[in-house]
């Protein structure tokens, strides 16, 4: 039943998803209702446990793929009352981490990506609702802390998992969301600069990754032209920061700078050192970023990214 729902997509849309079909939907329950009723037979996981472990998994996607389709081709209008069909896309991605995540428990690692793919669809949708702007303050922060708790879920499961690109899209989201929704922006820094940072290494295998496959290319330009905007914006706003005279969590003052130790002593104020710090920071990356040329190609991209988040 779950192939059939998958053909009858593929029969009516081609190779160009659209929105889930009915008979799509009538397949997926029907295919859901048989996946219960194997594992009521079975019973627990410890009878037939590779069997148990199959079934679970192929329920698990079931859901996921009900809940991707759903938020990913919505055909609520921007602006209209969509509550319904979040809950709906919620309670299928809820279901589907329930069993994944029962599934890693017992050791079943292909259920490991699912699970983090689901936190981070997960943080998707609790972000975009946290953008809307007619949402009420208290629902705002209940958002804010339900994507940033998903956020950090996805990346502890994507780590170490050989998923390099579905981390940095995680950390880059993450970031997103802590720049533009913190409730504390300044005490945020630190966190970002430290999200960033993480990506280094993934960074340093990325292309390698994302040239096995011909259609990453155009991802991968944009990925990395939005993560090179974010590490401008990130030293930016320390800048300002530093001039307003604020203290930036102290992780400024381990900046290495380009003036002489004596130069630095000469300055009465903390502040001032912060400021400079900063500034220098910034510049840095300005210099870097504009030996890039969009001719270069997107290796020379990579690099003055890589190199710009080593100093952070």
């Amino acid at each position: 039943m779950r192939i059939s729902g998958q053909l009858q997509a593929r029969f009516h849309y081609g190779d160009k998803r659209g929105p889930l079909l009915f008979e799509e939907r009538e397949f997926y329950k029907e295919a859901i209702g048989y996946y219960n009723e194997a594992l009521d037979t079975l019973r627990k996981p410890s009878v037939q446990k590779d069997i148990w472990c199959t079934v679970s998994n192929e329920l698990s996607g079931v859901y996921f793929s009900m809940a991707t389709i759903l938020q990913d081709y919505s055909t609520a209008e921007s602006g209209s009352d969509n509550s319904e069909l979040v809950r709906e896309v919620t309670n299928y991605y809820n279901k589907s981490l329930t069993i994944s995540q029962g599934l890693v428990r017992e050791g079943y690692t292909l259920a490991a990506s699912r699970t983090g793919c689901t936190h981070h669809k997960l943080a998707s949708l609790y972000h975009a609702q946290a953008r809307d702007t007619w949402a009420v303050p208290r629902k705002r922060k209940r958002l804010f802390g339900l994507a940033e708790t998903n956020y950090k879920q996805a990346l502890s499961y994507f780590k170490g998992k050989g998923l390099e690109l579905e981390y940095i899209q995680a950390a880059m989201e993450y970031v997103g969301l802590l720049q533009y929704l913190s409730p504390t922006p300044n005490s945020a820094l630190a966190t970002c600069c430290s999200v960033l940072s993480s990506l280094r290494p993934f960074l340093l295998t990325y292309h390698e990754l994302a040239s096995r496959s011909r259609d990453h290319s155009e991802k991968q330009a944009k990925m990395l032209t939005l993560l090179k905007d974010q590490v401008l914006s990130l030293l930016k706003t320390i800048v300002m920061l530093a001039k307003q005279g604020k203290q930036v969590n102290g992780f400024l003052c381990d900046t290495k700078s380009d003036k002489p130790e004596a130069s630095k002593s000469q300055s009465s104020k903390p502040q001032d050192l912060e400021l400079r710090d900063a500034k220098t920071m910034y510049a840095q990356a300005l210099r870097v970023f504009q030996k890039f040329e969009v001719e270069d190609g997107i290796q020379n991209l990579l690099d003055r990214v890589v190199e710009v988040l080593s100093v952070l």
